[in-house]
């Protein structure tokens, strides 16, 4: 009999996506909820149930928003209760933004988390005219417990890997504490205004950020400690050694 030998790197995968976004200006400075799978949403990765399941749950100053394992989901929105009601968005002020993730599975996870930040126009298209660091997410306990891949890292992107296999019902250290968009975005700036029906020119002043949307994604994903190392290299494409203690290593 022929034996098949299936490296089990379908490595049980969990994946999801939650997005936060605020607009500024034209908008009252509001905090704006929307659907995330208008914008990309949650990935659909193939699943396989075995007799032990991932599951994982991103954590906003210590309340689940959004979680997904094997039978159910929840895919909610950041900064929803950043503000209180009825009150308005300040440019500058620093909020309070502690993320984190927990093991709401039923075997040990390594974990990667990525975060995006870019601004979107009022015709909801990427402005690349601003740029993603007026947006500050401040991240905290990188180093020893989340490390950043600054290999893959851009303007754009952040990807962070928890050190440690997360164990069940265990939640790991936030990897940021606080928010807020730098207030140089109410600066003001002249633009010129042409049109292909006149050689007159026309000078207009508006605030950098008018009409703009701030956008932070955070995505969480996590993968079974077994066979960790072919694990994440197929499903995440990293090379990384795990150490006689479990400590996942970043190999360049």
């Amino acid at each position: 009999m022929k034996k098949i030998y299936v490296k089990l790197i379908l490595v049980v995968i969990c994946i999801f996506m939650s997005i936060g976004i605020i607009r500024l200006f034209k908008y009252d400075k509001v905090l704006k909820r929307y659907n995330p799978k208008k914008l990309g949403g949650i990935s659909q990765i193939p699943q396989v149930t075995l007799g032990s399941s991932l599951g994982i749950s991103l954590l906003e100053n210590g309340n689940i928003i959004s979680y997904r394992n094997y039978s159910n989901e929840k895919t909610d929105k950041l900064f929803t209760n950043l503000v209180y009601e009825n009150e308005k968005f300040h440019l500058g002020k620093i909020y309070k933004e502690e993320l984190s993730v927990k093991n709401s599975g039923s075997v040990d996870q390594y974990l990667r988390v990525s975060i995006y930040k870019y601004w979107l126009d009022s015709e909801n298209k990427k402005d690349l005219s601003l740029q993603p660091n007026l947006i500050n997410l401040n991240l905290v306990n990188t180093g020893e417990n989340w490390i950043i891949d600054e290999k893959v890292c851009t303007n754009e992107r952040t990807v962070l890997y928890y050190s440690y296999p997360l164990e069940v019902g265990e939640e790991t250290l936030p990897f940021t504490d606080t928010f807020s968009i730098d207030s140089s975005i109410k600066t003001s700036v002249e633009i010129t205004v042409t049109s292909e029906y006149s050689t007159s020119k026309t000078i207009k002043t508006i605030k950098k950020g008018e009409g703009k949307r701030a956008v932070i994604e955070v995505q969480v994903e996590s993968i079974q400690t077994h066979n960790a190392e072919d694990g994440i290299l197929s499903a995440w494409g990293r090379k990384v050694k795990i150490d006689e203690n479990g400590r996942l290593i970043l190999i360049d």
